[in-house]
């Protein structure tokens, strides 16, 4: 029994590991566009791994490839029975192309032609009932909208063929028959304005490393999007510049204080970002209901009073007696640091931006 289970374990294992290396090349994939800025950076400078990640079963991403594989054909034989399409193709390769090398890349699964010389770009996806639900509300992942829209102006731009928008096909892995939504947008002039601006934007991170700050936690483009896989990233070391003294470099700390120095309820989410991170990373075991104060955070952190650069902008950390009282032992540990005399009695104030 123990001798079939691994298996079929192994063979798991070595799809997954087959299903990464299908997508190890340098260029940045149309799908990807709303992951981490530095990672895409570094994939697009082919950076070596700075870290190993063991091959997990994704056992999602063999789902939703083996129904492409299946279900594509029959659906562009479909296609090409209607008397108004022309030609339809399954997964061309469209790319954008930097000093002779492709540095992003589109593969729409099927791109369909029709004879008054227009072209449908169409995607299949599989997703939970909460997908499915999401779409059928006319809220679809903004991350399914940009990979449509970069596929769209790119098959404008290699076959010349004006486009008449897209559409998205959403099954349930769970209940296939039951649970589907389609999404189907017009090329609009906002469109094609959205789609150029994404596709500048993958030329700018993946050529220059300052316009690619690092993640830290929720993406902030699209709310959906789950918390930061930085401990799944294979340059999270060679990221964060760590050192065996030192868990994130000044670098690195920088950018943290530009994700905290905005103002009102930008501060708030940046403490629930950042906490979560260090949740990850058990730098902080307790974060206070997901809600930790700042302060905790440089804290943890080990961040000194200061002015951090960042992209170019300065932030100074400052301490503030006196209010907003936060964790009396995160307080005592920074005013020992501070070469401040720790009162007796409990003590309060917080680390500011300025």
């Amino acid at each position: 029994m123990q001798q079939s289970v691994d298996i079929a374990g192994a063979a798991w294992r070595a799809a997954s590991a087959a299903n990464q290396a299908a997508h190890a090349d340098t260029a940045i994939h149309a799908s990807q566009i709303r992951e981490c800025p530095r990672a895409l950076h570094y994939r697009a400078q082919g950076t070596p791994h700075s870290d190993t990640i063991p091959v997990g079963l994704n056992l999602k991403s063999h789902w939703g490839s083996a129904l492409h594989e299946f279900y594509l054909p029959y659906l562009a034989e479909q296609f090409r029975r209607q008397p108004d399409v022309e030609d339809v193709q399954i997964e061309p390769e469209l790319t954008v192309e930097h000093e002779g090398r492709a540095v992003l890349v589109a593969h729409p699964d099927l791109v369909v032609f029709f004879t008054d010389g227009t072209a449908l770009v169409w995607e299949l996806k599989t997703t939970g009932k909460p997908g499915v639900d999401a779409a059928l509300a006319g809220e679809p992942k903004t991350a399914h909208l940009d990979q449509c829209r970069i596929g769209v102006a790119l098959v404008e731009d290699k076959y010349g063929t004006p486009a008449r928008g897209y559409v998205i096909y959403y099954l349930d892995r769970a209940e296939p028959e039951r649970h589907w939504a389609m999404v189907d947008r017009s090329w609009t002039d906002t469109e094609v304005s959205t789609a150029n601006a994404l596709i500048a934007y993958a030329m700018t991170v993946a050529t220059d490393a300052t316009a690619a700050p690092r993640w830290f936690g929720r993406h902030e483009a699209d709310a959906a999007a789950p918390f930061s896989p930085c401990m799944q990233c294979p340059w999270q070391t060679r990221c964060l510049l760590k050192k065996p003294d030192r868990r994130v470099s000044e670098e690195a700390a920088g950018e943290l204080v530009v994700a905290g120095a905005g103002a009102g309820v930008a501060v708030k989410e940046a403490e629930e970002r950042l906490v979560e991170f260090l949740k990850l990373k058990a730098d902080v075991k307790d974060a206070k209901r997901a809600k930790a104060r700042l302060t905790d955070l440089v804290s943890a952190l080990d961040l000194e009073p200061g002015t951090y650069r960042a992209h170019g902008v300065e932030h100074t950390l400052v301490w503030r007696e006196g209010y907003l009282r936060t964790d009396e032992e995160a307080c005592a540990r920074m005013l020992t640091d501070l070469g401040k005399t720790v009162p007796k009695k409990p003590v309060s104030g917080h680390f500011q931006f300025k």
